[in-house]
């Protein structure tokens, strides 16, 4: 189980993916900054899809960039800090390109 979470263009092409295991506490932070906390199932995305527009993003990462990485347990803060960072970029290409991106939480 994981959280395997994915960006798609309007031809319907993965263009982002990151993946979380199952008890990565830094999946909490993604589902945060997208406030979308009601599809993160736990161990894994509760399998739904959701559209985000440009502005939405740009917000995600106006939070993001306020997250305290220091208090990341079992894992490297700033690989995961780079992740979200890179995750969230690709988003926005999409977003930026297409006026929307379709999100993946699996």
């Amino acid at each position: 189980m994981g959280h395997d979470i994915s960006g798609y263009n309007k031809e319907n092409k993965e263009i982002a993916y990151t993946r979380y295991g199952s008890w990565n506490e830094c999946a909490r932070h993604l589902y945060r900054v997208l406030d979308v906390q009601s599809l993160d199932g736990g161990v894994s995305g509760v399998g739904e899809e959701i559209y985000f527009d440009e502005n939405q993003i740009k917000d995600a990462i106006l939070k993001s960039e306020t997250i305290d990485w220091s208090n990341i347990e079992q894992t490297e803060p700033e690989y995961e800090k780079d992740k979200l960072a890179k995750f969230l970029d690709g988003l926005l290409s999409i977003a930026t390109n297409e006026g929307k991106v379709k999100v993946y939480f699996g």
